[in-house]
């Protein structure tokens, strides 16, 4: 029963972070460089769709655990990225339409973003799959239940993140790290455990 759990607790993390970074992205769309929002939600579609297309042909050729660990790498990377050249360059109190920023960077910010939102989305696909696969069948719905609420719980905090920090992406790196070691002791064979 060891190997689930200490996989439970993994897939709580695993969730968490997928979902804050999800939604949290949201918020670092104004540096996106367009005011159409249709155009914007098209930009976060492809990256929805990339993401889908890159999960399907990665988990069956590189296995639950290395597409984990290399999604959650990758998201720390951009969203580190993301994190320290706002702050380099000062956009902390960035607003759209008043604050002056050059194409090269509006263009730079627009590919993190749309990084950590396609690794964030591979993060959240891979979490559904890997609940189903890491998990013992007769405690299938448990584990959602309990990786569902933890996320959630999480999740709600994004908000008052992004107004209480000055420059909240450090917290998706922080979380991405996090869940990048937890994936490193994920056990792939315990889906006969009972």
């Amino acid at each position: 029963m060891k190997p689930v759990f200490k996989n439970t607790l993994i897939l709580c993390a695993i969730w968490s972070c997928s979902s804050f970074s999800y939604y949290f992205v949201e918020f670092y769309t104004k540096f996106v460089p367009t005011t159409n929002v249709y155009l914007l939600n098209v930009i976060i579609g492809i990256a929805d769709m990339i993401s889908a297309l890159v999960f399907y042909f990665c988990v069956s050729r590189m296995g639950i655990k290395l597409v984990l660990t290399v999604t959650f790498f990758v998201l720390m990377l951009s969203s580190l990225a993301l994190y320290l050249v706002i702050g380099l360059t000062g956009f902390v109190d960035f607003e759209p339409g008043v604050t002056e920023i050059t194409l090269q960077l509006s263009l730079f910010f627009a590919g993190m973003v749309f990084l950590v939102r396609m690794f964030a989305a591979i993060g959240f696909t891979m979490a559904y799959y890997a609940n189903t696969a890491l998990s013992p069948p007769p405690m299938i719905s448990s584990v959602y239940a309990l990786t569902n609420v933890t996320c959630r719980l999480l999740t709600t905090f994004a908000p008052l993140i992004s107004d209480v920090i000055a420059n909240p992406s450090i917290v998706i790196t922080v979380l991405a790290a996090g869940t990048f070691v937890a994936c490193l002791f994920i056990k792939e064979n315990t889906r006969m455990l009972s």
